[in-house]
């Protein structure tokens, strides 16, 4: 197989991976019930104890340190709200990032109402930007991790996970 054949196909299943693994991160840590969903706007739907419904939709990216940043855009807040609206949930995204050298994993989980108003405030680590809103993968950067209702998983490992 060629290499530019294999290396076609990598967003999308790195766009799959994001998702399993924030629905395995929910269901096994967190603690609700997850489904995957092939829908516009949200790829996973959530179920909590405490009887909250989330429409999430997963944001994979890999990053260099040069730039440790994403942009949920508006036309993704409006697809997400969209799907949410129309399934009675709260829209929430998750974003992944994984470093370049693949040594270190961080995943947030935030609602979207949350997230919108971390923007709007200028939060450390979060902006509101021409194209949409901004998160910066920094963990030193958001003061607002300590927020119970912004989910946080950080994985490392020694050797490397892409090669």
């Amino acid at each position: 197989m060629e290499n530019e054949k294999a290396d076609g196909r990598l967003p999308q299943q790195f766009g799959k991976f994001g998702e399993s693994l924030v629905m395995f991160w929910m269901g096994q840590t967190l603690g609700y019930s997850v489904a995957l969903v092939d829908h516009v706007g949200a790829d996973i739907i959530a179920s909590g104890e405490n009887g909250k419904i989330l429409a999430v939709s997963v944001k994979s990216r890999i990053f260099k340190k040069d730039d440790p940043s994403t942009v949920f855009d508006h036309g993704n807040i409006e697809k997400l709200r969209y799907f949410a609206d129309k399934f009675e949930c709260i829209p929430a995204v998750a974003f992944v990032f994984i470093d370049k050298g693949g040594k270190c994993i961080d995943v947030y989980l935030v609602e979207l109402e949350l997230f919108e108003k971390l923007c709007k405030e200028k939060k450390s680590g979060f902006s509101a930007v021409k194209e949409g809103l901004r998160i910066n993968n920094d963990p030193k950067k958001h003061a607002m991790l300590s927020d119970e209702n912004i989910k946080y998983l950080r994985l490392t490992t020694e050797t490397s996970l892409l090669r």
